[in-house]
């Protein structure tokens, strides 16, 4: 039987379908390819081979289930048995297509996961690296095996100041160095407790300083290889502070621990915060040794004693806590409590300030009590000395203003000597005595020399002659000057003297007790009288000056005694200060006063000779003058006096070309025995050297000291450089000798700059100055113990 003609529509439809769904295979493949699959992967292989079996499959089922719908011949067993087998067949190709799809898709799942799981993983390493290496501390990689580095961040990199790779490698000893020992035993326990922390080392940054540094470890397990990660922490600031801070506080802490005052301190609720220890002690009960448990009404109760108008301790800390005013100074009555002793009374100064906090405001109130005890006992003894004295006396500042008055002088001038001070002689005296007085004070200041001269005085409507001594008060200053601080004063009645001097002309016994020397002598000058003070001043006994001339006379300067006698036969008089050799080889000042003696008819009928032993005043005039011009530690001539003679030293040499050599000396290590062993110790070292350089020096050579550890020598008549060189080797070596203090030899080194003239300059001011650069220079090299300003150039400007 002839078959029906195929219908081809049915062909045309499969085979678009296959075309589409061919097309929808190559784009899937290639989207999973490029997208999801990773270079490499297997999926990329195994997808081409799935696509065709699943290709081959779908036309073998479209294929046959368009034969089935063809006429089929007559039925007949064999034909039902092929049928049979074919569509078994077909029943298990579908199953292994449906088994290649579910693998197919398995697949493209595990794919799918296999990329996102790298996509994450990659993601978190980025992460990591970024904060691994922004991290600000430290961290490092140990591999624990071996000790060497395997990594680190970019802060360590940058603390240790070199590349990765000159680092990568290294043993961990050469970067980290332990503080102590057990410090390094606790990081070798890590594998067994797992990680440590709080371990201290030091790591030397890229400036080769050792920086101090916290560190935590840690055990881990990287990629197979046992690690130790390392994390330091920088506290090198944090320790400075820490240290500088324990340095203030152990210093304020010795402070009120040696300070002789009781101190304490409280907050707003007036609760004691803290206090020293010499003001716990002033709390008899044993018990309270705690500063919180200090009370203001025990303060009050067995500490101060108050008078009925002073304010309880609570009342007054509040006022100056409320008011921020504090109070200074104010003097109270305290019993004090010393171990051993029963409780005395005594004089105190209590001072109370409000404290501040960083914002401004007041946070507590700090008090402080000073024992005064002591002052107040020398102030009271002083005045009781000063009260017994007969006569009027008194100190003065500067300004004329009165300081202390005893109790005469308050008597004379008609006030309680309390109310006189502050005021000025313009206050209390008539306007004539006042500027009199007033001229005599500023004298004796500006001046520094005591004054003594006789003022008539009127106070309270009588008038007196009084002897006024007027002593200067002063200080020496650091640099060696003295400062006149104010005056001292009494005033001596001496009226009745006056009277008895009047009739000292004709009887010579109202001057026997005089406190002058008195010699009577003829007009032709043959001694007649002589009192017992002419015979201490000139050490000759009455017989041994009577009926003789004067031998005082031939001491007199620039006159002779027949020119003096000339002058009194004349009706002058002589005044003068001389020295005079007593007999017996001690000398001594006196100042003379000659003047005729007439009677009422003006003949001249004798002479008066009067002497004043002003040799203590001499000696104070030539002390005053030696301290202006020299050195008040050492006794070497100071700068003032160096600066004259190195300026007649510079006249010289523009008058006859001498030469001379200028050496400018500075202690190097003066400041630390200063500093360490004390101000007495480096006087001590000042007076030393300033000895041996003076021993070191020719006769014509001068020494001064210009201040603190500076000296200056100027050479005289400088022959060449050689002798300059020598004088500068043997200064340097007898500065260089030991010098014992307090049983301990120390050595002090100096620099020695040198300036010649003519080589250097003529000018004074710029040869002293060529010679202070050229110490300096001396000092910046040590090895060096003297340099001139010609070779300068070769340490440097």
């Amino acid at each position: 039987m002839d078959q029906p003609p195929k219908d081809t529509r049915q062909y045309g439809v499969s085979a678009v379908l296959i075309f589409v769904l061919a097309t929808l295979a190559a784009t899937l493949y290639q989207y999973v390819t490029s997208e999801i699959l990773p270079q490499g992967s297997p999926l990329r292989l195994a997808l081409p081979v799935a696509a065709g079996i699943l290709a081959t499959l779908f036309i073998r089922l479209l294929s046959a289930r368009h034969c089935s719908r063809c006429p089929l011949p007559a039925e007949n067993a064999e034909q039902r048995e092929a049928q049979e087998k074919q569509q078994i067949e077909l029943a298990r190709q579908r199953r292994k297509t449906a088994e290649a799809e579910r693998q197919a898709m398995a697949l493209q799942r595990h794919a799918a996961e296999s990329v996102h799981s790298d996509l994450a993983m990659k993601r978190h390493e980025s992460r990591f690296q970024v904060a691994f290496h922004a991290t600000p501390d430290p961290i490092l990689f140990i591999n624990a095996d071996t000790g060497l580095v395997m990594d680190l961040n970019e802060s360590f990199l940058h603390l240790l100041g070199i590349s990765w790779r000159e680092v990568m490698g290294a043993p961990i000893q050469d970067i980290l160095h332990w503080h102590s020992q057990e410090d390094q035993d606790r990081y070798a326990t890590l594998r067994q407790t797992g990680s440590v922390s709080n371990l201290r080392a030091d790591i030397r940054d890229s400036g080769g300083r050792a920086r101090q540094f916290l560190i935590s470890a840690r055990a881990i397990e990287l990629d197979g290889v046992r690690s130790d990660i390392i994390i330091a922490r920088d506290i090198t600031d944090i320790e400075s502070l820490r240290h500088e801070l324990a340095s203030k506080t152990e210093l304020l802490e010795s402070i009120l621990r040696h300070i002789p005052y009781y101190i304490f301190w409280k907050d707003t609720n007036h609760h004691y915060l803290g206090a020293n220890a010499l003001f716990r002690s002033a709390f008899p009960n044993a018990a309270l040794q705690r500063v919180e448990d200090f009370a203001d009404d025990e303060l009050d109760n067995r500490m101060l004693r108050k008078s009925p108008h002073t304010q309880g301790t609570r009342q007054e800390d509040q006022h100056v806590m409320a008011s921020g005013v504090p109070i200074i100074n104010a003097e109270r009555s305290m019993f004090i409590n010393e171990e051993g002793q029963p409780p005395r009374q005594a004089d105190v100064l209590v001072s109370k300030v409000p404290l501040r906090d960083n914002q401004g405001s007041i946070s507590g109130m700090l008090g402080i009590i000073a024992d005064v005890s002591d002052l107040r006992q020398q102030e009271r003894q002083f005045l009781m000395l000063l009260n017994g004295i007969p006569d009027p006396a008194w100190i003065k500042d500067a300004e004329g203003r009165y300081s202390v008055a005893n109790r005469a002088l308050g008597e004379l001038l008609g006030k309680a000597p309390a109310d006189l001070a502050g005021l000025t002689d313009n206050d209390l005296l008539p306007e004539e005595m006042a500027r009199r007085c007033s001229a005599n004070e500023r004298a004796v200041v500006q001046t520094g020399m005591p004054l003594r001269n006789d003022e008539l005085c009127q106070t309270n409507g009588k008038s007196k002659w009084f002897e006024v001594i007027r002593q200067p008060l002063t200080e020496e200053t650091p640099e060696g000057f003295i400062r006149v601080l104010g005056t001292m004063g009494i005033a001596r009645d001496i009226s009745e003297r006056r009277k008895a001097e009047d009739e000292i002309r004709t009887l010579s016994r109202a001057i026997e007790q005089s406190s002058t020397a008195v010699a009577i002598t003829t007009r032709e000058g043959i001694v007649e009288y002589v009192n017992p003070r002419y015979t201490e001043i000139t050490g000759l006994l009455p017989a041994q000056a009577h009926n003789r001339q004067p031998a005082i006379l031939h001491s007199l300067p620039e006159i002779t005694p027949d020119e003096v006698w000339k002058l009194i036969q004349c009706g002058e008089q002589w005044r003068g200060e001389f020295e005079y050799a007593r007999k017996g080889g001690a000398s001594c000042w006196l100042l003379a006063s000659i003047s005729p003696v007439m009677n009422d008819a003006g003949s001249i009928l004798n002479a008066l000779i009067v002497l004043d032993d002003i040799t203590q005043r001499k000696e104070q005039e030539e002390y005053i003058r030696f301290m202006a011009m020299n050195d008040g530690l050492t006794s070497l001539p100071n700068r003032r006096l160096f600066m004259n003679r190195l300026r007649q030293a510079a006249a010289m040499y523009q008058r006859d070309n001498t030469p001379f050599a200028l050496l400018f000396l500075d202690l190097n290590n003066f400041k630390e025995i200063n500093d360490t062993l004390g101000h007495d110790a480096g006087d001590l070292v000042l007076k030393t050297i300033a000895d041996r350089i003076s021993e070191s020096l020719r006769e014509v050579d001068f020494a001064a000291r210009l201040g603190g550890d500076e000296f200056v020598v100027l050479l005289h008549n400088i022959r060449n450089e050689t002798e300059i060189h020598k004088a500068a080797t043997r200064i340097a070596e007898a500065v260089r000798l030991p010098v014992t203090i307090n049983g301990q030899e120390r050595q002090v080194e100096t620099a020695i700059g040198i300036a010649l003239c003519p080589q250097h300059g003529t000018d004074p001011d710029s040869l002293l100055t060529m010679a202070d650069k050229a110490m300096y220079q001396c000092k910046s090299a040590p090895q060096v113990p003297y340099i001139t300003s010609e070779i300068q150039s070769e340490y440097g400007n």
